[in-house]
């Protein structure tokens, strides 16, 4: 929604808010009024944020309008955000569920340097996906805490959100251990033709992938479903 802003704004309720185009969680009976505070320097159109605030001593509230040029910025990082999570936990379903099975008929040479190939590529793509969804996620958390701060409020984060940063962040060092570590010595066991040791790096590269899949998913559930 968007609308003119050249002024404080005087909430008297969380009906009134919603025709502000604000979104309210809680009672609206208990609600009190709050203010948004604009810029006198803005005069384009404010779109809501989907910021988490809290207004002393009153319930939870999204609070908080984004600028126009803003607003464009937030939606663009997002949609960036979610194709690097796509490509992520998308490949990692792909190599987990498809791709290992078929290649275990493979002698072991021919297989396990397909699949180094394979993650060689794959790896690249997700460190470069793990890093933009790291530095989008934490760009969309600090503009919406900036922009609740800004309008008066408390920024609280949102559960969904702590997941997503906290499980997140996990996700990220795990891989970090996968492709720096794992990889490295799937690595060493292809060039120098030692199949035990290329093997047992495979096999510990797909625990570990397994277990960034499960919270990927997981994720992906918690934040859809709460």
């Amino acid at each position: 929604m968007k609308r003119r802003c050249d002024k404080t704004v005087s909430v008297p309720s969380a009906n009134a808010a919603l025709q502000h185009g604000l979104k309210y969680r809680g009672n609206p009976e208990e609600c009190k009024p709050f203010l948004l505070r604009c810029s006198k320097k803005v005069t384009s159109g404010y779109q809501e944020s989907g910021a988490v605030g809290r207004v002393p001593g009153q319930k939870l509230l999204w609070c908080g309008f984004f600028r126009k040029g803003l607003s464009v910025l937030y939606a663009a990082l997002k949609l960036v955000h979610v194709l690097a999570i796509l490509v992520w936990v998308g490949g990692m379903v792909f190599a987990h569920f498809f791709l290992r099975p078929a290649v275990a008929t493979l002698e072991p040479p021919v297989r396990l340097r397909l699949m180094h190939e394979v993650l060689r590529r794959f790896f690249s793509a997700v460190l470069v996906a793990s890093l933009v969804a790291l530095f989008s996620g934490s760009w969309m958390i600090g503009r919406a805490a900036k922009e609740v701060v800004q309008s008066g409020g408390q920024f609280h984060m949102p559960l969904d959100w702590m997941v997503m940063a906290g499980l997140g962040t996990l996700m990220v060092l795990i891989f970090g251990h996968i492709r720096f570590a794992l990889f490295k010595r799937l690595q060493r066991g292809v060039a120098a033709s030692d199949w035990p040791a290329a093997g047992a790096a495979m096999n510990s590269i797909r625990k570990w992938v397994g277990v960034n899949l499960a919270l990927g998913l997981f994720i992906v559930a918690f934040t859809l479903l709460v």
